[in-house]
Formats: C-alpha cells, sequence, structure tokens
C-alpha cells in the first residue's frame, strides 16, 4: 500500500489539531487532505441524533451553489450515508446499490448532483458518535479520479483518528466557551457587586456593580489584574466573621475549598479615609456550576457597602450555588422566616416537592438544616452599626 511521506503526513495531522482550538482552520485542514487524496473536496460534519442541527460543518473550497443544491436536496440520496451510524469508527465505505460503481452511475443522484458537477464517487467514514451526535468525513473524489481505491480508504483510516479527537476536543472546549460566556451574563445581571477570581486573585470577571464600587476610590483596587487592598485601606476585623490579614490570604484559603470555611466564606472589612467602608465576602465556590465553568478555582467575592447593604440573596445565591430558578423561589421565603409547610402554600406546590428543592439546596450550599440555610442567608448584611 503506497503510503505517504513521513513529514507530510505529520504536517498534515498537526494541522488537523490546530482545528481543535481554532475550528475557523478547518477549510484550509481539509483542503491539504483534498490535496493529498486527489480529491474534489473534503467535508467533516458533527449532527445530532435524531438530525436535528449540525454543531460543525466544515469543507475545502468548492461551489457554494452545488453544495447547497446537495444539502437542500440529495442528502438522503447519499449512498452508505444512512448505515454510518449503525456502523464502526473509522472503518471508510462506499457502499453502491447491487450491481457497484456502474450501478451507482445510473442513480437518480448521479445523473442529477454528482455527474453535473464533475464528480465520481466518494468515501465516507464515521469519526465519532456520542449519545446525541455522529461525526461523518467525507472525500469526494473528481471524475478524472474514477471509483474509489484502497490508497483512498487507506489515507482516511489513517487520519480518522485525528479527526475524530480534533473534533471532540474542538467541541468540548466551544461547550466550555459557550457555559463560561453564560456565566458571564449571569454574573453581569447580578445587582450585588460581585467578583470573580482565581485563586491568586487573578480577576476573571467583574460586575457593574462592583465596578462601580472599585471606581470610588482607595479601599479596593485591581492592579495589574490582581483583586487588592487599596493602598491605604485599613482591614477591621468584624464581630462574628472570621478575619484575615490580608484579601489575598481569604482568597487563597478559599479557593482551597476548605470545608472549615463553610458556605458563608470569610469577611474582609476595609476602610480607607474619606470614603465610606467596604466589607469584601469571599465564598468558596465548592463543586458549583460556576467553579466548573471557570475550570480554575473560581472563588466569588461579594463587596458589601452602605449603598448595598442587603443583596438580592435569591440572585446571589442562585449565580454563586448553581441554583435552579424552581430552588432560588424558595429562597425569599426562607428569609422571611417560612418553614417548609408554608413555602409549599405560598408557592403553590406540593411538601414533597419543597422538600426535595431544599435538599438539593442544602448540598449546593453546605448546609443541612432550614436555620443554617436562613442563617447563611441573613449573614449576607453590612456588618457596621450606622
Amino acid at each position: 500500500m503506497p503510503e505517504l511521506q513521513q513529514e507530510a503526513l505529520f504536517k498534515l495531522i498537526s494541522d488537523i489539531y490546530d482545528c481543535a482550538l481554532e475550528p475557523e482552520n478547518w477549510p484550509n485542514a481539509l483542503a491539504q487532505v483534498t490535496r493529498v487524496m486527489g480529491g474534489a473536496y473534503c467535508s467533516i460534519n458533527l449532527v445530532s441524533v435524531p438530525l436535528e442541527n449540525t454543531s460543525l460543518s466544515a469543507h475545502s473550497p468548492f461551489s457554494q451553489e452545488a453544495l447547497r443544491d446537495l444539502y437542500a436536496n440529495h442528502v438522503g440520496d447519499l449512498p452508505g450515508l444512512s448505515d454510518l451510524s449503525q456502523g464502526p469508527l473509522d472503518v471508510p465505505s462506499t457502499s453502491y446499490p447491487p450491481g457497484g460503481y456502474q450501478a451507482f452511475t445510473k442513480t437518480r443522484f448521479y445523473r442529477e448532483w454528482v455527474e453535473p458537477n464533475g464528480l465520481s464517487d466518494a468515501t465516507l467514514c464515521k469519526i465519532a458518535h456520542t449519545g446525541d451526535r455522529v461525526g461523518v468525513f467525507a472525500a469526494v473524489m473528481p471524475q478524472s479520479h474514477g471509483p474509489i481505491t484502497e490508497r483512498d480508504h487507506w489515507i482516511v483510516q489513517t487520519i480518522a483518528p485525528h479527526l475524530r479527537r480534533a473534533v471532540m476536543i474542538g467541541d468540548l472546549l466551544e461547550r466550555q466557551r459557550q457555559v463560561v460566556q453564560n456565566y458571564v451574563r449571569v454574573v453581569d445581571a447580578v445587582p450585588t457587586p460581585l467578583i470573580l477570581t482565581d485563586r491568586y486573585a487573578k480577576v476573571l470577571q467583574i460586575n457593574q456593580a462592583a465596578d462601580a464600587v472599585l471606581a470610588q476610590g482607595r479601599t479596593l483596587a485591581i492592579h495589574r489584574g490582581i483583586l487588592t487592598a487599596g493602598t491605604q485601606a485599613r482591614v477591621r476585623q468584624i464581630h462574628g466573621l472570621l478575619a484575615y490579614k490580608s484579601l489575598s490570604e481569604a482568597i487563597e484559603l478559599a479557593a482551597q475549598d476548605d470545608q472549615a470555611l463553610g458556605p458563608r466564606g470569610v469577611g474582609i472589612a476595609l476602610e480607607a479615609p474619606g470614603e465610606s467602608p467596604v466589607v469584601a465576602y469571599v465564598l468558596p465556590l465548592q463543586a458549583s456550576a460556576i467553579r466548573s465553568a471557570f475550570h480554575y478555582g473560581a472563588v466569588a467575592v461579594f463587596l458589601s457597602t452602605r449603598d448595598h447593604s442587603r443583596p438580592v440573596i435569591d440572585s446571589l445565591l442562585a449565580t454563586l450555588f448553581g441554583l435552579t430558578p424552581a430552588e432560588a423561589r424558595i429562597l425569599p421565603e426562607v428569609v422571611r422566616g417560612a418553614g417548609p409547610k408554608e413555602i409549599a402554600m405560598k408557592l403553590s406546590v406540593s411538601d414533597n416537592t419543597v422538600k426535595s428543592q431544599l435538599k438539593c439546596i442544602y448540598e449546593k450550599t453546605g448546609t443541612n438544616k432550614l436555620t443554617q440555610l436562613a442563617a447563611l442567608m441573613h449573614s449576607f448584611e453590612f456588618p457596621y452599626a450606622e
């Protein structure tokens, strides 16, 4: 079996993996595959099962008009496509009707699309199959090439595992980007001043309310991307709160996910001459959805001032602890001291529904009973006497 030159193969595989980080490079990588195979064009698609949407669709340069006609009018006629979802991975195939290639040339699909576009044949290969999606690679040959050869199958089989890894890594990264973007929007919408940092206090996300607090002056600052106490700020201990020598120490400790901190986290009171004091609450996000989204030990720092003495508890805790909308709507009732039965009546749901939702809230917030949850929520108050 003739092989590609080793250097050319390595270059091709390297370019394929680059597409995992930069999906816009897929057309160029597929153009290289097309040249190596002497093809007309190559395509790669990641489609949902059942077919509802396509999360990746790329091809090497080819007639856009011909491709639109293919996807609009002839996808169901593609030979072998319907069998791919049941077939094995990384095994290229060309399924002809009984009678082989000659019979294929007499089909309506060949007469109406293949031949008019100067094509002859294609090899298809399933490169990925998850619970809800199938990845398909296709190499389409010009009429001058004739029927698919063993060499064509060999090339596809050689690069198929690399195509699969690049497609799935790229898909995972894209999903992760979407999750992060969703949480960025959520954090921006929270009216409480809120800052997300990593374990080294590097700011990952800051909402408008926190931006306004920082703009006031010397109590808090962001220096080279790091959240710090202002140069003139003085740390004051607060009765009932764990006190730490510095904001960075509290953030680093919270990032370790230390169970001893509890869901309330730690509080740092900061004062600067001529400015209203600020209390920075540092919360370990533990296994919350935000930490999962940002990966690298995200910590939430929300700021309490006389202008923001009572955070909007339901939206804040829903954001920090990944509560569902149904779970979040229980929180205002907890704040006013309602018990499970009263909450069920107020929300027009069953007692069992409330109990189930409270159980989930306890797990997410690190509490284990209603009084602890209420104490957690009441703790988010500005602790300075007027």
